[in-house]
């Protein structure tokens, strides 16, 4: 068929003692999304105490934190379906607090980073995610964007000989690379000058699983 246009969403978990991170893409901001990257930072690093999130509605749903199950959680001990994900692996959730950029530091500069990449990519949807019309959230597209999408709808049609769009696999993967280039193995002068995946490798051996 026809290849539609998506937008492309990244999910982060960012671990504190070596500002490592671990990433997974989708289609929509979701619980799901949330629990796929959670899968690939305990799998690298192991099972964290605690863990500090934002307030998005996809961290917030009752099957990840429990929401006020967590205050009754030793009344289902029998049951332990009707435990939160949290809960099964013991790990301690906080939320930042809300429009307080310094409770999430760490992870805002990565996704510093995040951006300066993404601003030079074909398809770069701005730097906010929409705007409210009419009580409905209405995404705004930068110029760039819709000359892109312009020329692709003539590519489409047979009206031009290429476009400038990427397909997902290309994006992923380039995004990927540079990320591993410019943030996990580029020097931090908060680790004394090392690197988030030299810092990483030293705890080889001292993390559980």
């Amino acid at each position: 068929g026809t290849p539609s246009l998506v937008r492309l969403y990244l999910c982060c978990i960012l671990d504190a003692g070596s500002r490592d991170t671990a990433f997974c893409y989708d289609f929509h901001p979701s619980a799901q999304l949330f629990k796929s990257t959670l899968r690939k930072a305990l799998l690298a690093w192991g099972i964290p105490k605690q863990i500090w999130m934002d307030n998005g509605k996809e961290f917030l749903a009752e099957e990840i934190s429990g929401g006020a199950r967590r205050e009754f959680r030793w009344r289902f001990e029998a049951d332990e379906d009707t435990w939160s994900l949290f809960d099964k692996l013991g790990i301690d959730p906080h939320y930042c607090k809300k429009f307080n950029p310094n409770g999430k530091a760490l992870v805002e500069r990565f996704f510093q980073t995040f951006n300066a990449i993404e601003r030079e990519l074909p398809g770069w949807t701005g730097e906010h995610t929409g705007s409210t019309v009419r009580g409905r959230r209405a995404f705004a597209r930068p110029e760039r964007l819709k000359e892109e999408e312009r020329l692709h709808d003539l590519f489409l049609a047979g009206e031009a000989p290429e476009t400038s769009l990427w397909p997902l696999d290309k994006l992923v993967a380039y995004e990927t690379a540079r990320i591993e280039a410019e943030y996990r193995h580029q020097r931090h002068d908060g680790l004394s000058g090392r690197t988030p995946a030299q810092v990483q490798a030293g705890f080889n051996g001292e993390r559980r699983i």
